[in-house]
């Protein structure tokens, strides 16, 4: 028989190698998706953490309906306020504020995975605040790539010279165009130094500050599972929200996420937001 396989070429052996490794591979995602987040009923008990709420799928038509310069997430709550997506926005909005303390203003928004980008979610978040009437802000805690200020084209002084003292903090602040909230932008920073601010207590101090100007602070972070940023910013907060993509999202990956934010801010109320929700898939009643 070894001799057979022998007398096989080469490229029919690599042909049947491939094809094995198709089917496993295929195999291996068709079960982690199935273990994926696809429903919030069961949820709670599933994750261990309540589901603040979901937004549907969006498509290129829902864009295309918005004037060129706000083709964009955000721009979808703000200009079409009426619709199923700002909607499901504003019930997420309205289940975060009921979950806020006494005095409670700070809401860190953080992805369950690196890969799964939160920041579109947080600047929607911070329009249908703002919407409401309240005084928002947006602070880019994501030092490291700067993702909300990128977005937006912010690229001058934020949090970062604001901790360091060289500029104070209101100077940094910038408005969201047309979106009704301010930003203060992330700044230059080094990473090393973050975990440094972040136990000598000046984010603390700064954060004190920003909550006697605001009804809410938004603070968008790197991923739970991806360092110590989020985790750090959980013990400042009220309430954290974990963003999972519908079908992407590995039930134990998120139950990861909300044990690490939990563990190091026992007081925190945490939930996920789950995005992308297909229409066949349960909503939060």
């Amino acid at each position: 028989a070894a001799l057979a396989i022998l007398r096989v070429p080469t490229w029919i052996q690599v042909l049947i190698g491939l094809v094995i490794f198709i089917v496993v591979a295929g195999t291996f995602a068709f079960r982690s998706r199935r273990r994926s987040i696809r429903s919030l009923e069961h949820l709670g008990r599933q994750i261990g953490a309540r589901a603040f709420g979901a937004t549907p799928v969006t498509t290129d038509q829902m864009l295309r309906q918005l004037p060129p310069d706000r083709r964009s997430l955000h721009g979808l709550v703000a200009e079409r306020p009426e619709g199923a997506y700002a909607a499901a926005l504003r019930a997420t909005f309205e289940r975060i504020t009921r979950a806020f303390g006494v005095g409670g203003q700070v809401v860190l928004v953080a992805p369950v995975q690196a890969d799964n980008s939160p920041e579109n979610f947080t600047l929607q978040l911070a329009a249908t605040a703002a919407a409401a009437g309240r005084r928002v802000l947006v602070i880019d805690g994501d030092l490291g790539r700067s993702k909300i200020s990128s977005l937006l084209g912010m690229d001058g002084a934020g949090v970062w010279d604001a901790i360091q003292g060289e500029r104070p903090w209101r100077a940094c602040v910038e408005q969201a165009d047309g979106l009704g909230f301010d930003v203060l932008p992330a700044g230059i920073s080094d990473q090393q130094t973050v975990r440094e601010w972040y136990g000598d207590g000046r984010f603390a101090a700064l954060l004190k500050d920003i909550k006697s100007h605001y009804d809410i602070v938004l603070v968008d972070t790197p991923a739970a599972l991806q360092g110590p940023d989020a985790r750090m910013t959980a013990a400042l907060a009220d309430v954290a929200v974990l963003i999972a993509p519908w079908g992407r999202t590995p039930v134990i990956q998120a139950r990861r996420a909300v044990h690490a934010i939990a563990d190091r801010a026992p007081h925190l109320r945490v939930g996920l937001a789950v995005t992308s929700m297909r229409d066949q898939a349960r909503q939060v009643s």
